[in-house]
């Protein structure tokens, strides 16, 4: 009796880890070299070498594969932020939003593929960008919450709106370092403009959620009043 021929077989259990993550990497290069409109089973499948089987086995579906992918992405805040983790815990909710501000500029400079996700929500949205948004947006939102502590914004504050407003700034500022340079006179090309950004950032925040309890207050940079940048003067 002839034998049936051999069918190839899919890694075992313990090869799990390294194919998910060379999967998650196929995606993620894609999204690199040609945006959402490449991604899929097939080419993920392709670009990792592997059975596109595995894909519906280990993530179900590219719903599955986009929920890593935001999970891997929302990484890029996590490591900028681990040099704020190494400071004293903030003792005011300014101090910790300027801190956050801060880790979220140095984290999206450094970061050419969120960069490009950010600037492709605005020009192709679709189901796939906006569940990737989300679970870039959760990740972000839990790691806030872990540094928050209990520290609360002064009352009578529209925080959610003041912190949009932040973030949003620093989104077209980072598109518009790396598309043109340039922004209402502030060269962003060097070290010099972001140090800028930087600390104005850090006086807005100072300005927007003002120390009411005198002990807490400190001295700039590190302290919780708004730094020289945007003091106003009185003329003579």
């Amino acid at each position: 009796m002839p034998q049936r021929p051999a069918t190839r077989s899919l890694p075992r259990t313990r090869n799990r880890a390294s194919t998910e993550e060379r999967i998650v990497n196929a995606a993620i290069g894609i999204l690199s070299d040609s945006g959402f409109v490449g991604l899929g089973i097939n080419p993920i499948a392709q670009r990792a070498g592997i059975d596109k089987q595995l894909i519906y086995r280990y993530f179900g579906g590219m719903d599955g594969v986009i929920a890593a992918l935001g999970k891997n992405l929302g990484l890029w805040l996590t490591e900028a932020a681990e040099a704020n983790d190494r400071q004293p815990p903030p003792i005011t909710y300014a101090e910790l939003i300027a801190r956050l501000l801060d880790a979220y500029i140095v984290g999206l400079r450094g970061s050419p593929l969120v960069q490009r996700l950010l600037a492709w929500e605005l020009v192709q949205p679709g189901p796939a960008l906006k569940a990737l948004e989300a679970v870039r947006s959760e990740a972000v939102s839990n790691w806030m919450k872990r540094v928050k502590g209990d520290l609360k914004a002064p009352e009578g504050i529209d925080a959610p709106a003041i912190n949009a407003l932040l973030l949003g700034g620093v989104h077209h500022l980072v598109l518009r370092e790396a598309s043109i340079g340039r922004f209402a006179g502030l060269d962003l090309a060097d070290a010099a403009g972001w140090n800028r950004v930087r600390a104005a950032a850090r006086a807005l925040v100072f300005l927007a959620y003002p120390i009411r309890d005198k002990r807490h207050r400190g001295e700039p940079p590190t302290g919780n009043r708004a730094p020289s940048v945007m003091r106003k003067t009185t003329p003579h």
